[in-house]
């Protein structure tokens, strides 16, 4: 049976996994809602630092959000933005037996189509599981959403279905004891899905245009959450994944390892963040009830990805002393690095050298989701729906401290998912859930001009 902080571990990964790092926008448009405003699935590449910060909100209450709007169902899943369209993913029924792809207008709130998809892997639902949990892709014409169930659809801007399947059914179903957390990725050409759990495990191509298979590469079996990373090194494109005792690079055009590295360990929930040419944020998660672990104490980290002549390699540049993102992945604005842990604590570090220069506890509270960053401004998610905006630099320096989206005192409402209607046996196991029952912040991005950010039903949009 698994421990409470197995279980704790689990529902913060398929939540706080979820909030997405950093966008791409368009320095050349400021304003809500405009052809430019795009910010296209999981950690999706270039920093905010491309645009004014100061058009984003600086501060905001549950009385001046610009717009709220209801899902169908329930999601743990960013939402993404091309244009005028809000795409956001969700599900519904007691055994997850329907997922949802649903489009809102980024300007006003609207909501517009709804697709519906059957699963054809249905689950018991409840907060132990992931709902709705990896981000959707967008491009200038399509969708793509994959679900934990092994589906994967691609429909048009207007919501037409151009082709499904379901990876489950050609290739075994899933075996991670929690769901599956993992987001895609992306590139003009095909999407990009790691599948690591207890039965096979592999990193999967899919075409664009008609969803067929263009190469699968195995892994080792391997329970993880964390997402993979698309990025370009040297000139050579590369998939970027870290996941539960190594962290590997794959050509995406032939899925060749590239390199690997396994002198790490915890590693099951941060994505590997890159930063300028070569540099790379590693995030691990330190679990006290299964004693120390050397790897996962020395798995935060940064490092660099270096073409040789006899090929690639990972080489660590330093390993953070007492910083630990715990569920969320870190960041980076060019000059610092932070971390923030589950419990609300940032830690900023020199991003050349990693020496520590600060560590605060955050006004917002406990965090499950990673923060973006905005130009020079810090942008960090509390749990139960607070944000604190920091100015980014060598000093710890607060812009505001606890922007609400809903009164604490009278959350929104959110159903709690219940298949039998019966209480969990396991004390362990309901406490674990009591702490993910509330409504919480899953996901957030920016586009130029807005802030949005989902709870499990609800759209919020937040302007200055």
């Amino acid at each position: 049976m698994p421990s409470f902080r197995d279980v704790v571990v689990a529902v913060v990964a398929m939540s706080g996994l979820l909030v997405t790092l950093i966008p791409t926008l368009n320095a050349e448009e400021q304003s809500a809602g405009s052809a430019a405003a795009s910010w296209t699935g999981f950690l999706t590449g270039t920093y905010a630092s491309h645009f004014d910060p100061k058009k984003l909100p600086l501060s905001w209450s549950p009385e001046t959000v610009a717009w709220k709007t209801k899902v169908q169902g329930e999601g743990q899943s960013s939402p993404v933005v091309y244009g005028q369209s809000v795409f956001v993913t969700s599900v519904e029924g007691p055994n997850k037996e329907t997922y949802y792809v649903s489009q809102v207008s980024l300007k006003d709130g609207a909501a517009g189509w709804t697709y519906a998809l059957t699963s054809t892997a249905p689950v018991e639902s409840t907060y132990l599981v992931s709902r709705a949990a990896p981000t959707p892709l967008c491009d200038d014409s399509h969708v793509f959403a994959f679900f934990e169930s092994g589906d994967v659809v691609a429909l048009t801007h207007d919501g037409k279905e151009v082709w499904k399947r379901s990876l489950s059914a050609e290739y075994g179903k899933f075996d991670n004891k929690f769901g599956l957390g993992a987001s895609p990725v992306q590139d003009q050409d095909a999407i990009y899905i790691l599948i690591d759990h207890a039965g096979p495990s592999y990193l999967v191509a899919l075409s664009k245009q008609d969803g067929k298979t263009l190469w699968k590469t195995d892994r080792e079996s391997r329970r993880s959450w964390s997402s993979p990373f698309l990025a370009t090194i040297d000139g050579q494109p590369q998939i970027i994944c870290s996941s539960v005792g190594s962290v590997d690079g794959y050509d995406p055009q032939t899925g060749k390892q590239l390199w690997t590295f396994t002198e790490v360990g915890g590693n099951s929930a941060a994505t590997p963040v890159v930063f300028g040419n070569e540099s790379v944020l590693l995030g691990s998660l330190i679990r006290p009830s299964e004693g120390p672990s050397e790897k996962a104490e020395r798995s935060n980290l940064r490092g660099r990805i270096l073409r040789r002549e006899a090929g690639w390699e990972f080489k660590v540049d330093w390993i953070a002393d007492k910083a630990r993102g715990s569920f969320s992945t870190p960041v980076c604005d060019g000059e610092h690095a932070y971390w923030v842990n589950s419990s609300g604590v940032i830690f900023c570090l020199d991003a050349e050298t990693g020496k520590e220069l600060y560590s605060k506890r955050l006004p917002c509270g406990q965090c499950w989701a990673t923060p973006i960053v905005a130009g020079s401004r810090i942008y960090v998610f509390g749990k139960d729906g607070a944000t604190t905006v920091l100015q980014a630099g060598n000093e710890y320096t607060e812009l505001s401290e606890a922007n609400r989206l809903w009164v604490a005192a009278e959350p929104a409402a959110e159903k709690v998912p219940a298949a039998t209607g019966q209480q969990e046996p396991d004390p362990n196991r309901r406490r674990a859930m009591a702490n993910g029952s509330g409504p919480i912040q899953y996901a957030a991005v920016a586009v130029p001009g807005t802030i949005l950010m989902r709870s499990g039903d609800t759209l919020f949009a937040v302007r200055q």
